[in-house]
């Protein structure tokens, strides 16, 4: 039974992902055929678009994947990402013992092997260099074997000029000229590769490399093994990246565009059904709660593959290279990622207009019934326009994602997205009209509150179907050459090693001066040496002290030391205990068994922990233990003294490390957490205050830098809880996570106002003549006024509470919210009378015929009610979060 199973499993998942999307016999080679396929069903309609009666979320939550070869074996279809890192971790181990077995059998059985080991250390080192290169995908593990390479390739060329500018040996201790010459070239060499702005993987492997050659060239008529030893690392290093290919190929591969290829589709599928979940509950006379909350459970999906699917799509780079077909998808998704985004803006606004829709009911607000029998009548009235919008907004999405994912752009599949732009145009030509008639059958030529989610709801639907117009229509004029779509900037990216804003930053000079000094304290430490403890010319304090370079980022540094003091221990002690039991000759099958087991516990400890400290301790377990455990076969391979030496110089360089953290502190997680919130609400400030100045004519939208903050403020807000407060005041963790949530929403609210005043999807534009006379009415700048006062003082109180961290309550801020509670209840008034205004504003105005709801004036002005009122209740809340604290 088992090889039937294991044929039958890896033949299944050497398929590529989406033949088991369309049942299709496409060639996964890309290199036959030309994309056509022998599917005579719907992709579709067998498999995106919602059913009949709109239950599509069984299919859509049962289909979402393929699991891998672990998964199917054993049970654990309930977490896929387990099994994934299960397998993995299990490939990471068998590699390690298969590579290892040459060079730890008997040196008669291969003397070739014994010998290369001896010179070059390839066993150990080697295994080192797969462990710090391996990853969950081809493409990831070929971009850290990219960083590895450049760091080895930077160290060799600078021992090469070092070989030839300074010729000279230091033949005694002391500070000799020569001995100077090299002290100051190696500190001037590592102040150089922290300075710039090299990725921290890359800064690692330089410094690790080089404080070895250093200390060879500072010890006295040194071994001159610094040529040896970059041939040693240089071999190393190849063999440890080609392992971890290998072992991201075999016995099948794991591709990171595939995974993209896969997010791509389910996006597409919870997307579509989204849409048409929202619009069954608008349509239905009761809505349930329940299924809201389900959306919002599939909207929160969609945000998390969304961030899946950029990151596999730039692993895919070195992937795609191989296939013409994978290029252009590679190619293309990143466009159908940017119209993910903007849908993705777009349903959380309709969830939240669904939700005050909900709780307005549930209220039992005093609203006019014969407004809300006209707002039924509307809603039945367009209710089959509005699905059938959406469907042909589905199969259109659909469509050109299925061309995308295969990479294959041929006749038919063009003419029939062509055909689908031309069905979306008409629905939603019809839907438009047909609103604007059932308007005015009811005798509803203005706007009311009551009619608010109507106008939004179609609105958006509008917008839908244009946004998935023009995502189609970019990706044909690629196609043909018209407007290219734009690749990655290489130049750019090389040329951002020299971005000044990072070089003379005063955070990144902080973090270089520190690491330089405790690097060449750690020198100092080991050329000296101390008794027994440390060796004289020892290297292993700085190693450790470069290894720890890649600290840089969230988390608390004291987690992340106590983390590597776990894993330095425990690796060690494995490592020696296995040598104690199984070393010698005779022994070798046991040995392989336990570097098996170690580098697998330890590989899944990297690849499944959700906190940073558990990912390092795994790397020194992997790392250490197989120091112990990856030795020649002979006699007597346990070596006590060389394990108490490495446990002595890695706690001494720990020590060092709290000790200069203390005196030159790095930034706390929550200090940057409390600066990117406060940030990222006065940015969004800044832009409500562009959007609704009569004096800005033209909008220059850049969310991406309040969604970039805010992301940055989540990741180090989950660390700043773990971070020792010591005298400060406690962490504000229940008012920060109310800031964050309620700043997701308001940017979504303000990516709608934004569109609203260009009329378009896009970067840049000038405000619409609707928009521009509506803000300058006197009734909504005093509407305007309320909202901004508030705004300022939750921006204000933010400062205090997440960057001051002040204890005190500050009493000018409760006088401003004492102040601003008496004004509120303006804000019903003022909204009255602005709807009064807006509704004299479109009967002044000529009546035009539209193709869309979004160039309706009664829509816009909708479209800025709704917007401003969800944004007041964010506001309520996080005020309510901002005075508790």
């Amino acid at each position: 039974l088992a090889p039937q199973l294991l044929n039958g499993v890896t033949r299944e998942r050497r398929r590529p992902w989406h033949w088991a999307m369309t049942d299709t016999k496409e060639d996964e080679t890309e290199s036959e055929g030309s994309g056509d396929t022998n599917d005579d069903t719907s992709f579709a309609h067998r498999h995106l678009l919602p059913g009949k009666n709109g239950d599509n979320r069984q299919v859509r939550r049962h289909g979402e994947s393929r699991f891998s070869l672990w998964a199917k074996c054993l049970p654990l279809t309930k977490n896929h990402a387990f099994a994934e890192d299960c397998e993995l971790a299990l490939r990471a181990g068998l590699a390690c013992a298969i590579f290892a077995f040459p060079f730890m059998v008997n040196p008669d059985v291969c003397p070739l092997c014994a010998k290369i080991n001896t010179k070059l250390g390839i066993a150990q080192n080697g295994i080192m260099y797969f462990i710090f290169s391996f990853w969950k995908t081809l493409g990831g593990t070929m971009n850290l074997n990219k960083q590895m390479a450049l760091g080895l390739c930077i160290w060799a060329v600078h021992g090469v000029l070092t070989s030839v500018l300074i010729p000279f040996k230091v033949e005694s201790p002391g500070l000799a000229v020569a001995s100077v010459i090299v002290w100051i070239d190696g500190s001037m060499f590592i102040f150089l590769v922290l300075w710039l702005n090299f990725s921290t993987n890359v800064a690692m492997w330089v410094v690790n490399c080089f404080v070895w050659s250093w200390m060879d060239d500072l010890t006295p008529n040194g071994t001159n093994v610094a040529a040896s030893y970059v041939l040693s690392s240089l071999v190393c290093g190849l063999l440890g990246g080609v392992l971890a290919m290998l072992a991201n190929l075999l016995p099948y591969p794991m591709l990171a565009i595939w995974k993209a290829k896969d997010t791509a589709a389910h996006l597409v599928s919870m997307l579509t059904g989204s849409w048409h979940e929202l619009g069954s509950y608008y349509a239905a006379t009761g809505g349930k709660m329940s299924e809201l909350s389900i959306l919002a459970r599939d909207l929160r999906e969609v945000q998390a593959k969304v961030e899946d699917l950029n990151a596999l799509l730039e692993d895919s780079w070195w992937e795609t290279r191989f296939g013409p077909r994978w290029r252009c998808t590679q190619h293309l998704l990143p466009r159908f990622s940017q119209c993910v985004r903007e849908l993705y803006d777009r349903l959380i606004a309709l969830h939240h207009a669904c939700l005050r829709e909900h709780e307005a009911a549930m209220a039992c607000m005093k609203l006019s019934p014969a407004m809300l029998k006209k707002s039924s009548m509307i809603s039945e009235t367009t209710k089959p326009h509005t699905r059938k919008a959406i469907e042909e907004t589905g199969e259109l999405m659909n469509a050109v994602t299925k061309s995308v994912i295969n990479g294959s752009f041929g006749k038919e599949e063009v003419a029939t997205i062509e055909a689908s732009i031309e069905n979306v145009r008409k629905a939603m030509l019809t839907l438009t009209k047909e609103f604007i008639a059932a308007k005015q059958a009811v005798g509803l030529k203005s706007i009311c509150e009551e009619t608010l989610d109507d106008h939004m709801i179609n609105y958006e639907l509008c917008a839908f179907s244009r946004i998935a117009i023009e995502y189609a229509e970019d990706i044909l004029a690629d196609q043909r050459g018209e407007k290219a779509l734009p690749d990655p900037d290489i130049g750019k990216n090389f040329m951002g090693i020299f971005d000044k804003s990072v070089l003379f930053d005063p955070e990144h000079l902080k973090w270089v001066f520190r690491n330089l000094i405790l690097i060449v304290i750690g020198q100092i430490i080991g050329y000296i040496g101390y008794g027994t403890i440390i060796a004289k010319y020892s290297v292993y304090i700085s190693n450790i002290m470069s290894v720890m370079l890649n600290q840089k980022g969230p988390g608390s540094a004291i987690l992340k030391n106590m983390a590597r003091i776990q894993g330095l221990i425990m690796g060690t002690v494995l490592g020696e205990l296995a040598n104690q039991l199984f070393g010698g000759c005779g022994n070798e099958i046991p040995m392989y068994s336990c570097l098996a087991v170690c580098e697998t516990v330890a590989i899944f400890l990297v690849m499944h922990s959700q906190e940073y400290a558990n990912m390092y301790m795994g790397y020194m377990i992997a790392m250490f233990g197989e120091f112990g455990m990856v030795v020649p076969c002979t006699t007597s391979t346990s070596d006590p003294a060389a394990m108490y030496a490495r446990v002595s110089c890695t706690i001494t360089a720990l020590i060092l490390i709290v000790v200069f953290n203390m005196v030159i502190p790095a930034e706390r997680s929550a200090s940057k957490a409390g600066i990117c919130i406060v940030a990222a609400w006065a940015n969004m400030l800044a832009s409500f205050q562009k959007v609704f100045d009569p004096k800005v004519t033209t909008l220059l939208l850049d969310r991406a830098h309040v969604a970039d903050q805010t992301a940055t403020a989540v990741t180090y807000g989950v660390e700043a809880g773990k971070d020792p407060r010591f005298w400060r005041t406690p962490w504000k963790n229940a008012a920060f996570t109310k800031a964050v949530s309620c700043a997701f929403t308001i940017r979504f609210t303000l990516t709608i106002l934004e569109q609203t005043a260009i009329g378009h999807v896009g970067s840049e534009g000038p405000k619409t003549a609707f928009f521009a006379s509506m803000i300058k009415l006197p009734s909504f700048q005093v509407f305007w006024d309320l909202m901004q006062s508030r705004m300022c003082l939750l921006c204000d109180q933010g400062v205090y509470i997440f960057e001051y961290e002040e204890a005190d309550t500050n009493q000018e801020i409760l006088d401003r919210h004492f102040a601003l509670e008496e004004d509120l209840p303006h804000w019903d008034d003022a909204r009255v009378h602005f709807i009064a205004s807006v509704n004299s504003l479109i009967e002044s105005q000529n009546t035009v015929a539209v193709t869309s709801l979004e160039d309706d004036a009664s829509s816009q002005a909708c479209m800025v009610l709704t917007a401003t009122d969800m944004t007041m209740r964010e506001l309520s809340k996080v005020e309510d979060a901002f005075l508790q604290a």
